[in-house]
């Protein structure tokens, strides 16, 4: 019995280190194409950017990572949706 309480506390305290560690400091950048016959030849293509749930609690280092991702994409258009920030304190840092 002490050999399961063991590897389930392992296996609990592992799930945890994941869900308030890892999985809010993942960055997916999903880069998709969208041809159509309705655009004009003439328009040259046009990069949207998309940043949703960054859920901003202070400006660290995966906020920095966000800021180069952005300036190595250079989108012509930014839309930011979902959450944020998080009871940021420090707006100024953001700015």
């Amino acid at each position: 019995m002490k050999k399961f309480s063991k590897w389930f506390i392992i296996l609990v305290s592992l799930i945890l280190v994941y869900i308030f560690i890892i999985e809010p400091n993942i960055i997916i950048v999903t880069r998709i194409t969208i041809e159509s016959e309705k655009i004009s030849k003439d328009v040259e293509e046009i990069k949207i950017l998309e940043i949703s749930d960054l859920h901003i609690k202070n400006f660290g280092v995966r906020e920095r990572e966000v800021l180069f991702l952005i300036r190595a994409i250079k989108p012509d258009v930014i839309f930011i949706t979902g959450d944020f920030y998080e009871k940021l304190n420090k707006l100024s840092e953001v700015k």
